[in-house]
């Protein structure tokens, strides 16, 4: 059996990348349904509006999933993130 080897920084590295992607994309949902309520409310008005709508309210439900999903994500890491690492050592010192 190989021997397993991971870096503490990859870990913090694979976390920090995947919370500033996660931000991203939530700060971008979040303008993204601001824009879709300017439209239903009437505030923005036109053929293109009403394409951005039929749109979005054709993947509403994945924009959701992956929007929840996220946070599910970045709020389960940030909590386990140090159990895992003591995790990860242990199992390598048992390994040894």
């Amino acid at each position: 059996m190989g021997r397993v080897h991971v870096e503490e920084s990859a870990l913090v590295n694979l976390k920090n990348d995947f919370g500033t992607a996660g931000e991203s994309y939530k700060a971008n949902y979040n303008k993204l349904t601001n824009l879709i309520s300017e439209i239903t409310s009437g505030h923005i008005q036109g053929d293109p509006a009403n394409e951005l709508l039929r749109k979005y309210e054709e993947k509403k439900e994945a924009f959701e999933k992956v929007y929840e999903m996220i946070s599910s994500t970045q709020d389960h890491v940030n909590g386990r993130a140090e159990q895992f690492v003591n995790d990860v050592d242990s199992l390598m010192k048992n390994m040894r």
